[in-house]
């Protein structure tokens, strides 16, 4: 495996998007990928070297600069092609691009939500941090989708307000949870969050889509505007984990990114 490995790593260094000064960043970001059991199970496929061919094949499909088609590479995959998840596989390109775009400067930090249950939950993939203005932190989320038909699907979805969402939505703002059962909130809302359309486009496209949406947000004042705590501020990169705090949330339905339909009373 380790000849397939230098051989993505001088793939990964040839593409447009790769930024050369970063170069542990990138290293770090593919040894992670290929070693993460979620991405396609290594280990399984260490048996013959047919089948490290098609690990270096997907690896191959995720890190090219090309507008990918997902139900090729599936295809490709046949017979094991049931550990192909065409889903995972646009959120780690969607990580890549966002990888290169903090390489540019062109966003301060990003952050992967599914460490965040809750945020998972109100369907968010990514928290993308802009720089900093003044002593406030610029953040926005955005969902990963494959197509503007799954977009609009995504909008109209119903958050699932159940015993094990409120749970976990108490733990991380209770007062928005009191809030919503003292207005009988049975989950039914629009999701305003941004969403990157990422099926069949290049990691260039997708790279444009992400500052493109940060621009309208910005031009929106949609932009979440957090202030930098006073411990932090001697700090050069607040890190955009600390989303998980209460106000970061709050500020997504006082922001209208989430927008939730109040049910009218029934009249007596």
């Amino acid at each position: 495996m380790q000849k397939e490995l230098t051989h993505l790593r001088q793939t990964l260094r040839a593409q447009p998007y790769y930024v050369s000064a970063e170069l542990n960043a990138f290293n770090s970001w593919l040894t992670k990928t290929i070693r993460s059991p979620k991405t396609l199970e290594p280990a399984l496929f260490l048996k013959s070297e047919n089948q490290r061919m098609k690990v270096s094949t997907w690896f191959k499909a995720l890190i090219t600069d090309q507008a990918i088609k997902t139900n090729e590479v599936a295809e490709q995959w046949k017979p094991q092609a049931k550990f192909f998840n065409s889903g995972n596989f646009r959120e780690l390109r969607t990580e890549l691009a966002l990888l290169s775009l903090k390489a540019e400067g062109k966003i301060h930090d990003f952050h992967a939500a599914n460490k965040v249950n809750a945020h998972d939950a109100l369907g968010i993939d990514f928290w993308v941090e802009l720089e900093p203005k003044g002593f406030f932190q610029r953040i926005f989320p955005v969902q990963v989708k494959s197509s503007f038909k799954a977009a609009k699907e995504f909008k109209n979805m119903h958050i699932h307000y159940s015993d094990h969402f409120r749970e976990m939505m108490t733990r991380v703002d209770p007062q928005m949870v009191k809030d919503f059962d003292s207005m009988g909130f049975d989950g039914r809302s629009y999701r305003s969050i941004p969403v990157i359309i990422a099926k069949n486009k290049s990691i260039s496209d997708i790279k444009a889509e992400i500052l493109e949406i940060g621009r309208k947000l910005n031009s929106n004042k949609k932009l979440i505007h957090k202030p930098i705590s006073s411990s932090n501020r001697t700090i050069d990169k607040p890190r955009v984990e600390d989303t998980g705090r209460i106000d970061t949330i709050r500020t997504l339905f006082t922001n209208n990114l989430l927008e939730p339909i109040v049910r009218e009373p029934i009249a007596a």
